[in-house]
């Protein structure tokens, strides 16, 4: 019986460290974080959804690379390139948020409080794909080098 829990705890500690697994931790508090924001700002304060969306985003963009760069993604590069590469995909990530957020809010008529959830979980993915095939790729990984090699 020994035998099977330690292996089951082996196991749930291998899917935790697993870099998806991370990235979701990370992801997830950040985006309490940001959604707690953004619904002070867009209930309370009563911004619209669009301002109250930059604002919690621009709030919490240095929390979130922090947690990825360092726990995530343990990424061993320079923090100016990956730090350059991390704010484009963050502002990528950002305008698909606000594209799906105008248009199923103004033009669909969604109410925002939901909407915001789909476009949470859309950046999210598009994003942890950026961070794992672009910005804190592993340059020896034969995907980063062939795209290298035909940018240049």
């Amino acid at each position: 019986m020994l035998g099977k829990s330690s292996r089951f705890c082996g196991a749930a500690v291998a899917i935790f460290n697993s870099r998806f697994v991370r990235y979701l931790v990370v992801g997830g508090a950040t985006n309490i974080l940001a959604l707690a924001i953004y619904y002070a700002a867009s209930l309370g304060v009563k911004l619209n959804p669009e301002a109250a969306l930059t604002i919690a985003s621009g709030l919490c963009f240095l929390v979130s690379y922090a947690g990825n760069y360092l726990w995530s993604f343990r990424f061993k590069g320079a923090h100016a390139r990956s730090l350059v590469r991390y704010a484009l995909g963050y502002f990528a990530s950002f305008l698909l948020q606000w594209f799906i957020l105008h248009i199923a809010v103004d033009f669909l008529g969604y109410p925002h409080q939901w909407v915001i959830l789909y476009g949470v979980a859309c950046g999210t993915l598009f994003f942890y794909a950026l961070q794992r095939l672009w910005i804190f790729a592993d340059p020896r990984s034969s995907l980063v080098r062939s795209a290298s090699a035909g940018a240049e």
